[in-house]
């Protein structure tokens, strides 16, 4: 069996720490491939299954990578597939989940605008804000009533 991990140009080669996953799947009779997601040259058909693993760009370019991973599903099994990808890109799943009561959930709200923001500090104190979509801690900021009304950087400068 044929198993691509799909993984970002910055770790062509695998993600940090992949060894041991490596060894694991071909112990179990896998060959195992790392390949950037938007390599136009990968052919992901040859791939009997596709696992995401380490593509941390795709906040980046959210619908690209979308697309990617439907082409990807359209030719070969494809864990998780598209449609689960995309409610999981958007943050807005975890209010979800904390609405259906499935999971504990930090409690969460999906800010529109300075007012809804406000109204997170006044019933909060302190909120943490992040982007829709996101991943790795890249764009989050703090706000605090006692703060101006734009949040704060993140300490990563993001």
């Amino acid at each position: 069996m044929k198993i691509v991990l799909a993984t970002c140009s910055a770790f062509p080669a695998g993600e940090p720490g992949h060894e041991r996953l490596d060894a694991a799947l071909t112990a179990r009779g896998a060959d195992v491939e790392w390949s950037v997601w938007d390599d136009p040259e990968v052919d992901w058909a040859a791939a009997d299954l596709v696992a995401v693993r380490a593509t941390w760009d795709y906040i980046e370019r959210p619908e690209e990578f979308l697309a990617w991973a439907r082409r990807v599903e359209g030719v070969t099994l494809l864990t998780h597939g598209s449609d689960v990808m995309a409610w999981n890109m958007d943050k807005a799943y975890l209010v979800a989940l904390a609405e259906a009561g499935v999971v504990p959930v930090v409690p969460s709200r999906l800010l529109h605008g300075p007012d809804d923001l406000a109204r997170a500090r006044a019933d909060w104190g302190d909120v943490v804000v992040k982007p829709r979509v996101g991943a790795g801690g890249v764009g989050w900021s703090w706000s605090s009533p006692r703060s101006p009304s734009t949040p704060s950087t993140s300490p990563t400068g993001h």
